[in-house]
């Protein structure tokens, strides 16, 4: 993943969690449920209520969660 007018810069995107590249600044997109300047740090869908609280836990895994009984 490269940048510039010349694709003269290496991004520092996480390539399996960026959706795209900006080409003029480098800026990373990330995929859904990635986070951070660079797309690697996982977002917990835990802390957004993602489960039921009454009925499951949630169980926060790399890249996304699971609710359970």
């Amino acid at each position: 993943m490269f940048y510039g007018e010349e694709c003269q810069y290496k991004s520092s995107c996480h390539p399996q969690n960026t959706k795209s590249v900006n080409p003029v600044d480098g800026l990373c997109t990330c995929y859904l449920n990635w986070t951070s300047t660079d797309c690697y740090a996982d977002f917990n869908e835990c802390s957004v209520g993602a489960c039921d609280a009454t009925n499951s836990h949630c169980e926060n895994t790399f890249g996304s969660y699971q609710c359970r009984c």
